[in-house]
């Protein structure tokens, strides 16, 4: 089942947390007063509670953690949907966590309500859910900082590295009612609640913000700033990642829809959710996830196991006692041989019998008794007293023996009387133990196989978020697409009145490479550029399943730069402003001129991106290249180059990567 939503909170009282989570599924499960939660499963497995409905509880209190895990599901025509919320407490800190899966990937999917009820529940119990630092609440209705507070809240919340999910800012000023557009915010917001904290500014407020942050993420009146996790505020060219609502497509919205419904509170709904997926859990919600997941599986085997061992119920059963026995060592008769009898010292003393003729002629030796006559030496038979003792002795241990076997035959599913028991019956126990055996093996091949079911959603996920990022990123060409329609059908307007003929406004034909292997090849038709990155590093961009486009974009830009490189003396001098001209095909949206400011000043990543130069552009044979273009959007591996432009010197730009994504805070 992928998995379609997560939410993940922290709070400062886990005690209270697991309390409130506990009543904000009750709650939520019993929204329709449909079902019955006293039959919820708790020994492992889910139970019927309504209708199409099951529902699971698991707990544990292991390790230092406690935690408790809800599951619920419902089925319908499309299919089954689980709910999964996790609550984890560690000394007073706890954890939140609400996972919600779908049949399939192309299953029908709302807005899940156990966010909100969450939030509801936390706030009855008198506890923050915070993403972050405490300044980073989580509420159902947008917050209003002071205004000697919005420093705080580009701190604790916005440019929070420590923040996992998103935060959405809106603004205002004096000329309309505050309150109306705090219940139009609240309208549109809806379904983001639990994936994001909101902000409502208050015109004062609002004028403070946009003095402090940079123009490209700021925010106006009755327009909102939606900011991803990773947000750099001092970085312009970060401003495109993070996506921008105007009071015009709110206003239009508002009047065509009813809030959510819209596509404002869809789109928001839409990244935050993608945001959150590709959040990481905390370490303690991962430690949980795997006792709760013991802890179902020892629930499950113990609701196999009698409420008393077999062994102390056949001791408490039998109606035979056996009599105490001295060990074997110490015994003075053995009760299985018979042994010989004392010899007397007088015979002791007597010379042994030689054999006539001095040799061994078989004949067995000969004693003489007390009295002088010959006789045998023989071992005495066991009285019949003994023989009766040791014959019952083995009776009463034959039957202890058939008493429980007939107790383990019940417990298997094979009763029997204590008469009927021969081989074959035995026979048949022991395959059942056999299977017991193999049932061990089957129980350490399934934990195998779970965990390597966690690796294979763990990659599913990954793709679900790659998915949501195409989806994404679809809009924005989409939209450039529209833009040039527009600018292409004015030029040709002006083509064809200009009485040229139809070849001089005909499309070009270009010959895109297929592969980056050929891009490599291809390099001596760029007069003005220079590979000097790793061959071997670029050439795995060909394993992709969308190498194609890789290699088609990476040949756009490449182009795009030696035409720059061209017109560089007499034009344009810096590749932004170039490709701002839109005189290139390449994407200016997909560039950026620099790094931020955390990559260039976090040793570890600046140092991946001092790359190899000729000793002509520096002595060391070394130079940082922060400019770089997208090649492709992957989460965590997307494809980059990197490159220097040293038109001024050299006159060459020197592509110093092309390969994934080089390490840096967004990625994973």
């Amino acid at each position: 089942m992928p998995l379609k939503q997560r939410t993940v909170q922290y709070s400062l009282n886990g005690h209270k947390l697991l309390d409130a989570s506990k009543g904000a599924f009750y709650k939520w499960a019993n929204r329709k007063n449909n079902v019955d939660l006293g039959t919820i499963g708790v020994d492992g497995e889910l139970a019927l509670i309504g209708e199409n409905t099951f529902a699971q509880f698991v707990k544990f209190d292991r390790d230092g953690l406690e935690g408790t895990r809800f599951i619920h599901e419902i089925t319908n025509d499309g299919g089954t949907y689980r709910t999964e919320l996790t609550t984890v407490r560690k000394g007073n800190e706890g954890w939140v966590q609400a996972d919600v899966y779908a049949p399939r990937d192309n299953a029908r999917f709302s807005p899940p309500a156990i966010p909100r009820y969450l939030l509801e529940a936390a706030d009855s119990n008198g506890i923050n859910l915070l993403d972050g630092s405490m300044f980073n609440v989580y509420s159902p209705a947008p917050r209003s900082p002071k205004v000697d507070e919005i420093g705080r809240l580009l701190d604790e919340s916005v440019n929070l590295s420590l923040r996992g999910q998103s935060v959405v800012i809106a603004g205002s000023d004096g000329t309309s009612n505050l309150n109306n557009w705090r219940e139009s915010l609240e309208d549109i917001l809806h379904p983001v609640q639990g994936l994001a904290t909101f902000w409502l500014l208050d015109p004062e407020s609002t004028k403070e913000f946009n003095q402090i942050v940079l123009p490209e993420f700021r925010v106006y009146p009755f327009s909102m700033h939606y900011f991803a996790p990773g947000v750099d505020t001092e970085e312009p060219s970060d401003s495109r990642h993070h996506r921008y609502f105007s009071s015009k497509e709110i206003v239009q919205d508002l009047r065509r829809f009813r809030g959510n419904r819209g596509f404002t509170g869809r789109r928001i709904y839409h990244l935050a959710r993608s945001a959150a997926l590709r959040n990481p859990l905390p370490v303690e919600l991962k430690q949980a996830d795997e006792l709760l997941r013991q802890s179902s599986t020892d629930q499950i085997v113990a609701s196999l196991q009698p409420a008393m061992p077999l062994r102390t119920r056949i001791k408490q059963e039998s109606l035979f006692t056996l009599p105490e026995w001295a060990p074997i060592d110490q015994l003075e008769i053995d009760l299985w041989t018979s042994p010989k009898p004392p010899v007397p010292d007088r015979i002791k003393q007597q010379p042994k019998a030689k054999p006539s003729g001095g040799k061994n002629n078989g004949v067995l030796p000969v004693q003489e008794d007390l009295f002088g006559s010959v006789q045998e030496i023989s071992h005495d038979e066991p009285s019949q007293e003994k023989l009766a003792s040791s014959e019952g002795q083995k009776q009463a241990v034959d039957l202890k023996i058939a008493h429980a076997i007939t107790l383990l035959s019940a417990e298997i599913g094979l009763p029997i009387e204590v008469e009927t028991i021969d081989e074959n019956y035995l026979m048949e126990i022991f395959a059942y133990a056999e299977q017991g055996l193999k049932a061990n093996s089957i129980q350490e091949k399934l934990l195998k196989t779970r965990q390597n079911l966690d690796k294979v959603q763990q990659e599913r996920d990954d793709a679900e978020s790659l998915v949501e990022e195409l989806y994404s990123e679809l809009d924005d060409l989409e939209s450039e697409a529209s833009q040039e329609r527009v600018r292409a059908s004015n030029f040709w307007v002006k083509l064809q009145s200009s009485g040229n003929t139809d070849s001089d406004w005909s499309d070009p034909t270009v010959n895109y490479p297929v592969t980056i292997t050929e891009v490599l090849d291809r390099f001596k038709e760029l007069k003005f550029l220079q590979f000097t990155g790793d061959v071997k590093r670029a050439k795995i961009l060909d394993d992709r399943d969308n190498s194609s486009a890789i290699a088609r974009n990476c040949w756009t830009f490449l182009t795009s730069l030696n035409s720059y490189a061209e017109q560089w003396e007499f034009g344009y001098q810096g590749v932004q402003k170039y490709l701002n001209a839109n005189i290139t095909p390449a994407n200016p949206t997909h560039h950026a001129p620099n790094e931020s400011k955390s990559v260039r000043e976090t040793e570890k990543y600046k140092k991946e991106r001092l790359l190899p130069v000729p000793i002509d552009v520096d002595s060391s044979g070394l130079a940082y290249m922060y400019a770089h273009y997208r090649l492709s959007k992957t989460t965590g591996k997307a494809a980059r180059l990197h490159y220097l432009d040293d038109m001024e010197k050299t006159g060459k730009i020197y592509i110093g990567h092309i390969g994934s994504h080089l390490t840096s805070n967004g990625t994973t």
